[in-house]
């Protein structure tokens, strides 16, 4: 029998086997042939009608049979070369207890029509294109059975011949190894079978190759043309003139199969590598970077990264200057898109474009609510801490742009329209929070500076950390310049192993790190007081002690609290590798834990370290909780001195002076002391009106102004009484169901860089692993370039499972190795090019902190 015969017998058999008893009509009598002289089909006896003999004489040969049963149907295949409404009943009973199969018939199994049979039996040996062609001749009565078993033998041959050689008979899979494996040729033609390879193209893709042509030529031909075949298929709109004559598929079938082969060779992380070398030829060749195009018109295309980078310059144009949700949309798929993963830069590119439309589209959203009504100062108070949409997301918007287009650094002549986007939200945001600030501290002052609602941060000690720890041993963890936002973002991270409850607070104005740090200390609910010290220093009183420093505030906990107490800085924390603090800490009632209380100065002195630390205090934070429940702490409170104002389009309106006098402290955003000049445009107030005791006042600006002062960044400040450095987080941390920490490794890692030498800024590292022991889970990880102990890198992309928030890696098991880690291609940039001629290379586990494996030997030289 021929292959598709035996197809047809297949799914004869088939139904032989689930309902024994087969009536089939053939109206057509395209199987007459077939199976005229048979006796048996399938395994079971074959009746066959005949007109001469009538159904009478069909039934009489049928009746021992079928008498012979008893309680199931016979196994038997009628067929009947008859539409089966011309058999007038004659076969009913038979159709009832067995199944029916004809041309048309449902489900598609039973189906016997013979252009379906072809197409089932063809579709897994041949191309889409060649099959269409071979069912539309059947469907036009060109080709009998026997036709399409002598088509389908001829093509088996070549078949067979490739699929020795690309071990699959598949046609994407023959095309794909074809196109990103140069060293098969030898084998191609050691086996004769460029012939049949050019064929298979042909029939495939409807694809004119020259009869002489190399096989390099065939390959560069081939992946221009699928590619253009492609990016033509998938345009919104008419195919620029220019591109009118390049070869392309027409039809349906080739075009589609194009289509599928060009997705699967960009999709494959094995074969990414070649899809981007071949895609960069083929768009220089048909000088893509040209041409004009419309947004829309690309919005689907991913073939080709020139017309990537013209579609970010255009969603830049449209979002910048009216703003559009779908295009934002368009942006965040992109950032995770095959160029993305290949170009590390235009990924930070997407991520730039959308983050400057969120943050337009947020400043937007609460100018129109601004301006819809007038809030008091606590329902705008409750409008940025809670609710679906809080405006404090406008800062987080804000603070990812920042951190984004810090990284990206954009050139000139290259992306002016990425930095025209920028200057557009970094313009909005100030706008709209400058109103705000006007609004709240306005607000703030007519009732006299008490939120109903409002926690106060003299009570956060008392009210949180005092309940806390009369029921349990507990930790307190105390964060310089943890803005509200931040907190909320982190404890939506939590989430997957810890069980967090966040709660908005009002920092003690002068919102600066002296006050705000003795005001979480025991006793501040009982008041304090702020002294002038001298030499423009603030002390702070509590409880008739005045401390100026935050060991003079330690001392104080220690004595107030009454407890065993034990001090610990959040890196030493994470990890936590010394037995004796280990032992210190298990023993502690309380836990007392610092972070980043240097912060304010780096802003001032070193903003590029400033950013590095601010965008790592979430793996700092999330490592120290895991230490300290691992030592029996039961609940921490996590909660911060002040918050901040920060962009470097902030301060574009001028700055103003200070009042001068008798000045206490000053700072940017704030002025403390006696006397001095009225400034307009200012908050003038006594300290005592926030309930601090002395003589003091107290001037801010009521919207975004800075008082001049010398020296420091001028992205960063803090003191006065905007939202955003006035709100501070409570955030309340219990243990989950963490996963223990094991001393043994679970894994033997490989580290594989991309290059052997660091050349420019974005550096990729695969990472391999093999389990050690049985049903060992795979980590969530970091990868760190260092410097001595400075890092220089931040992870910005990865092949899968990278968490954009914290810069980990989820690394994933091999679904067909179990034992193995899914090798997992990470991309650093490098944000600090450190004057040594190595650096080291270190794989962290994001939980802990503990370091999982090293290079210490990666040359470096990048030219700037």
């Amino acid at each position: 029998m021929g292959l598709v015969t035996d197809k047809l017998f297949e799914l004869i058999r088939t139904q032989v086997e689930a309902h024994r008893t087969v009536v089939w009509f053939d109206p057509e009598g395209a199987y007459l042939a077939a199976v005229s002289s048979m006796a048996s089909l399938s395994g079971a006896p074959l009746f066959v009608y005949r007109k001469e003999r009538g159904f009478v004489a069909l039934r009489r040969d049928m009746e021992t049979l079928w008498n012979a049963q008893s309680g199931e149907s016979p196994r038997m295949v009628i067929y009947v070369p008859l539409a089966q409404a011309d058999t007038h009943h004659a076969l009913v009973e038979f159709a009832l207890v067995g199944v029916v199969m004809q041309p048309g018939q449902q489900p598609p199994e039973c189906n016997t029509r013979l252009a379906a049979v072809a197409r089932v039996a063809l579709e897994p040996l041949l191309p889409a294109a060649v099959v269409a062609k071979i069912v539309a001749e059947v469907e036009a009565g060109s080709l009998s059975l026997a036709d399409l078993d002598t088509r389908a033998e001829q093509n088996a041959g070549d078949a067979g011949v490739l699929a020795i050689i690309f071990n699959s008979g598949n046609v994407q899979e023959i095309s794909l190894r074809f196109l990103s494996e140069p060293e098969l040729d030898e084998t191609i033609r050691g086996r004769s079978a460029i012939k049949p390879l050019r064929e298979l193209f042909a029939n495939a893709f409807e694809i004119a190759i020259p009869i002489q042509s190399v096989l390099s030529a065939i390959r560069t031909l081939l992946a221009r043309y699928l590619l253009t075949t492609e990016f033509l298929a998938l345009l919104n709109g008419p195919a620029p003139e220019r591109l009118s004559t390049v070869a392309h598929a027409h039809g349906k079938a080739a075009r589609e199969t194009a289509v599928q082969v060009v997705r699967a060779w960009r999709q494959r992380r094995d074969l990414g590598a070649s899809y981007a070398q071949a895609a960069q030829r083929v768009e220089a060749e048909l000088g893509l970077g040209d041409l004009a195009w419309e947004p829309h018109v690309l919005k689907e295309s991913e073939t080709f990264y020139r017309t990537e980078t013209a579609l970010q310059a255009l969603v830049e144009a449209e979002v910048g200057s009216k703003g559009n949700g779908l295009l934002m949309e368009l942006a965040r798929g992109r950032a995770d898109g095959f160029w993305s993963t290949q170009k590390p830069e235009s990924k930070l590119r997407w991520q730039v474009i959308a983050q400057a439309g969120l943050v337009l589209e947020t400043a937007n959203r609460i100018a129109r609510e601004l301006k819809a009504q007038t809030l008091s100062a606590d329902a705008l108070y409750v409008r940025y801490t809670s609710g679906d949409a809080p405006w404090c997301e406008l800062d987080r918007a804000y603070r990812h742009l920042e951190r984004d287009y810090h990284r990206f650094d954009p050139e000139d002549g290259i992306h002016d329209r990425l930095v025209q986007l920028v200057t557009r939200a970094q313009q909005r945001y100030r706008e709209v929070i400058d109103e705000l600030a006007n609004r709240f501290i306005h607000g703030y002052e007519a009732v006299h500076f008490d939120l109903p609602g409002g926690t106060h941060q003299t009570d956060i000690f008392r009210s949180f950390v005092a309940t806390a720890l009369a029921e349990d041993k507990m930790a307190y963890i105390l964060v310089d310049a943890l803005r509200f936002e931040m907190a909320r973002e982190f404890a939506e991270l939590l989430a997957v192993d810890f069980k967090a409850d966040l709660s908005p607070a009002l920092a003690t104005p002068p919102t600066i790190t002296p006050v705000g740090m003795a005001a979480l200390m025991p006793g501040a609910e009982r008041g304090l007081g702020l002294v002038a010290l001298g030499g423009g220093k603030l002390g702070i009183e509590i409880g008739g002690t005045i401390v100026k420093n935050s060991q003079e505030r330690l001392k104080h906990l220690q004595k107030q609290v009454g407890e065993t107490v034990a001090v610990v800085e959040l890196s030493q924390l994470a990890p936590l590798n010394s037995r004796q603090l280990r032992s210190k800490l298990a023993g502690a009632r309380l836990i007392v834990v610092t972070a980043s209380d240097e912060i304010d100065g780096l802003w001032e002195n070193n903003p590029n370290l400033a950013r590095q630390m601010q965008d790592d205090v979430f793996n700092q934070l999330r490592r120290g909780l895991r230490s300290l429940f691992g030592v029996g702490v039961r609940k921490a409170i996590i909660t911060a001195d002040h918050g901040y104002l920060f962009g470097p389009k902030l301060i574009e309106a001028e700055t103003i002076d200070a009042p001068g006098g008798d000045t206490a402290d000053l700072h940017r955003r704030v002025w403390v002391g006696n006397g001095g000049s009225a400034i307009p445009g200012c908050l003038r107030t006594p300290v005592a009106a926030f309930g601090l005791s002395g003589d003091l006042e107290l001037v801010t600006p009521f919207g975004l102004a800075w008082f001049k002062v010398q020296g420091g960044s001028m992205v960063y400040s803090h003191g006065g009484l905007s939202l955003q450095e006035i709100v501070i987080p409570v955030l309340t941390v219990a243990a989950g169901e963490l996963a223990p920490v094991t001393g043994a490794p679970a894994f033997s890692w490989t580290l594989v860089p991309g290059a052997a030498k660091i050349t420019t800024r974005f550096f990729s590292v695969t990472i391999q692993a093999e389990a050690q022991v049985m049903l060992a889970s795979a980590p969530r990880v970091r990868l760190e370039l260092r410097a001595g102990d400075q890092v220089i890198s931040v992870p910005v992309a990865a092949a899968y499972g990278f968490q954009a928030a914290t810069g980990d890696v989820a690394l994933a098991t091999d679904p067909a190795d179990p034992q193995r880690i899914m090798p997992n291609s990470v991309t650093l940039q490098v944000t600090e090019v450190p004057q040594v001629a190595q650096v080291a290379l270190y794989l962290l586990d994001s939980d802990t902190g503990t370091k999982l494996a090293s290079r210490a030997d990666l040359p470096i030289e990048i030219a700037l």
